[in-house]
Formats: C-alpha cells, sequence, structure tokens
C-alpha cells in the first residue's frame, strides 16, 4: 500500500461502507426493545397528549413543548423501530459532527471510528440519548448558517430553528451554548430570534391547550437538580466532579446548586463576548466548557469533547501520550469484555499505525523505523493508561464513583488539551 493513500480522499460510497462496517455492530450490541431515555422524551409527550402529568415520578426532565412535538414525531412508530432509528441517527451524528472539521483521508475515518466506539459514546448508546442527534443539529445549523442559503432560504431557517427549539427544550443545558454561540459567532440573529420565539410560543400553544402546570413543575424539577447532586443523595441523575466534591466536603454541598449555574452562565456571558474570535471548533469548544462545569454533565454528554481533544491531538505528530489518550477514550467501557477489548485494542493499533506512517511521509524512513516507533509509542501509550488506572485504584473514594472520576478525568483532559493548544481554537 502506498503510504500516500492516506492522504486521498475517500469517496463517499466507500465512507458510506465503512460507516455501516464499524457501527452495525455497535447498535446490535446496544439495541433494547424500546428506546430507553429517547423513548421517556417521546413518552413524556404521548402522556400530556393524553392529559395526564409526566412529571409525577420526577424521572422525566424534558420540556413539555420539545415532548410534545417528538410524540407527534414518532408516536405511531413501534417502540422496537424507534430504538434502530435513534441508535442510527446517533451514530450518524457523531460521525457527521466529527467529518466537519475533517475531510476524508483514511486517517480522518479513523478518527471517526474512535469517536463511534468511544466509552463515552457507548455510554450514549447504551441509554439512547440525545447527544448524537444534538452533534448531528450542530454540524447541520453549522453548514447552514455558514452560508449564504439560510439568508435566501426561509426553509432552511424554519427548519434549522424548529429542530433547535425542540432540542433546546428537551436538553437545555447541553443546547443553549451551542445554539447561543453558534448564533453569535455568524451573526445570524434571524436563527437565534426565531428559534427562541418557536420556543416561547410552543410553551404557550401547549400551555393553553394542555395546562401550563406542565411548564411549572419541568421549571421546578430543573432548579432542583442541583440538590440531587449530593453523594449521599446521589439518584443516578449525573456522574461527574461535583459528586467527588461534595463527598470530600460536606459543607461544599449547600452551593452544589448556585455555584455549578453561576459558573455556567458566567463562562456562557465571556464566551458570547468573545466568540467572534473563535473558529467553528473554537465554538464548539467554548460550549463544551460550559456544559463540563455544570453539576449535571454525564460522561455521555462529553462525546463532542473526545472529538475536540483528537482533532487538537491530530495537530502534532504522533507520540506516546497520544497512543495512551486514545487507549484512555476507548477503553474504559470495554476493557471487560474479551472480544471488544481486543476490537478496540485493534482499532489503537491500526490508528496508530497510521499516525506514524503520517507523521513520516515526508522523511525518508524504511520499515523497520516504522516498527519500532509504533512498538515505543505503544509502550509509553500503555504506561502513560496504566498510570492512570493505579492513580485512580488509590483515590480514596467509593468505587460508587468511579463513573465520576473518568468523567473528571476525561474533562481535565479536555481542559489541558484546550490550553495547550488555544491558537488552534483562535480565527485571528
Amino acid at each position: 500500500m502506498r503510504i500516500n493513500i492516506l492522504f486521498e480522499r475517500v469517496p463517499i460510497k466507500y465512507e458510506a461502507l465503512i460507516f455501516a462496517l464499524v457501527t452495525i455492530p455497535l447498535i446490535m450490541m446496544h439495541y433494547w426493545s424500546h428506546p430507553r431515555d429517547m423513548g421517556a422524551y417521546i413518552q413524556g409527550g404521548i402522556q400530556i397528549l393524553a392529559g395526564q402529568d409526566p412529571y409525577e415520578d420526577r424521572v422525566f426532565r424534558g420540556g413539555a413543548f420539545g415532548a410534545v412535538m417528538l410524540a407527534l414525531l414518532f408516536r405511531g412508530i413501534p417502540e422496537s423501530l424507534q430504538a434502530y432509528i435513534f441508535l442510527f441517527l446517533s451514530l450518524l451524528g457523531a460521525w457527521i459532527f466529527t467529518r466537519t472539521f475533517i475531510n476524508s483521508t483514511l486517517l480522518n475515518l479513523f478518527l471517526c471510528v474512535i469517536v463511534v466506539w468511544s466509552s463515552a459514546n457507548r455510554t450514549n448508546l447504551d441509554t439512547i440519548q440525545l447527544t448524537g442527534l444534538l452533534m448531528g443539529l450542530i454540524s447541520f445549523i453549522y453548514l447552514e448558517i455558514n452560508t449564504e442559503k439560510v439568508n435566501s432560504n426561509l426553509f432552511s431557517l424554519f427548519l434549522i430553528s424548529v429542530l433547535s427549539a425542540i432540542l433546546l427544550d428537551s436538553k437545555p443545558h447541553i443546547t443553549l451554548p451551542f445554539v447561543i454561540l453558534l448564533g453569535f459567532w455568524a451573526k445570524k440573529f434571524a436563527f437565534l430570534f426565531l428559534t427562541l420565539s418557536i420556543l416561547l410560543f410552543g410553551h404557550i400553544f401547549v400551555g393553553f391547550i394542555f395546562g401550563f402546570e406542565h411548564f411549572k413543575n419541568w421549571l421546578f424539577l430543573i432548579f432542583e437538580i442541583g440538590q440531587n447532586q449530593r453523594f449521599e443523595q446521589f439518584d443516578g441523575a449525573a456522574h461527574n466532579y461535583w459528586q467527588i466534591l461534595t463527598f470530600l466536603s460536606s459543607s461544599f454541598t449547600n452551593w452544589t446548586q448556585l455555584v455549578p449555574f453561576f459558573a455556567y452562565f458566567s463562562i456562557l456571558g465571556l464566551s458570547i463576548i468573545s466568540v467572534r474570535k473563535f473558529t467553528f471548533l473554537g465554538v464548539c469548544t467554548l460550549s463544551m466548557l460550559c456544559i463540563g462545569i455544570t453539576s449535571y454533565s454525564h460522561f455521555y454528554d462529553f462525546v463532542p469533547i473526545v472529538v475536540i481533544i483528537l482533532i487538537l491531538l491530530k495537530e502534532k505528530n504522533f507520540s506516546g501520550i497520544e497512543f495512551g489518550i486514545v487507549m484512555f477514550i476507548l477503553l474504559p467501557q470495554n476493557w471487560s469484555d474479551l472480544p471488544k477489548l481486543i476490537i478496540v485494542l485493534g482499532i489503537v493499533v491500526i490508528y496508530g499505525v497510521i499516525r506514524i506512517h503520517e507523521s513520516l511521509f515526508y522523511e525518508q524512513v524504511d520499515s523497520f523505523k516504522i516498527r519500532t516507533r509504533v512498538f515505543r509509542y505503544a509502550l509509553e501509550g500503555i504506561l502513560f493508561y496504566s498510570c492512570i488506572q493505579i492513580l485512580n485504584s488509590y483515590l480514596p473514594l467509593p468505587i460508587q464513583l468511579i463513573d465520576a472520576v473518568t468523567t473528571t478525568e476525561i474533562f481535565l483532559l479536555f481542559v489541558v488539551m484546550v490550553l495547550v493548544r488555544r491558537r488552534t481554537l483562535l480565527s485571528i
């Protein structure tokens, strides 16, 4: 195989084939007979349409407008088929989001493979979350508002605004930074105005027909989120460093409802002021900084962080540290199952070989030197990953916080990468 094939674009039909080959196993492994958390949004909407209170059990936390819209779109589809649809859309959204930053060379498609097989995305698939759909929407918005097409095509403007309003109502803390910052970044204030108008009038419309108590109940649940992050009261709502803080400092728990909200909106406000200085990758980075600081962030919310880390790593030549980081991205949800572990380690090795070939493309080196570097970087990467796991085993934390530790570590890695590669994120 010629080395320069790594730099040639892969035709779309072959990319579609690669996508199918690497995602079909994921769909089969994570398939449920019902669409799990996505199904909760649809069922919440169905309950509202039936005159019932979806917030009574305090499990459903989506807004009434978004839930009703999702119910109208999907209630006629069998739940078994819904599960397939949402798993496919989630994988497609994550793939398209990654491809927004890169072209379709062989190496870049391996970046997409790592994203969809990453531990964060595996968690997203296992509970069938909105994360992949949100990533696809972000790419769709970017492609529309970054051209003049949206100014001349009212249907495109209306479509992205409706989709944004539905996801904004369903996952406000995740969707809000992306929608707000993309609008200000591209100076598409008509998009922002229309999105917020649809959201407002949607709630008014649903309220007049089905009652405004749904909106009130939803707000109460949103404002109670911080209280549920106390370690001793943890009900499975999120896994993040706020749990660790509340475990280590009982006096800090009284502030967990206020501090994350204050930090979230402070970062968002500062980002709005400076967002024009950033690239699209920078906009997504600012959005994920907002999301990561909340007390209601999950491991599956961090799939965009995985993408950003991989893109930033790609800016420099391959190293043992990168090998270790890729292992950390892939292994946490896969190491306990031997077949999955073999697949994941195979992906890591192939990625490392391709990255080393790319790094040495302009150097005159023989195959022996390439094999030597692969072996050396693999050992360094294993050592890096092992050090993280050894550190985790000695942390004075209960086993229930292991997911919180993983989420914290990937967020800290993301922050470090942003600080090291911050010039890559700027457009000036």
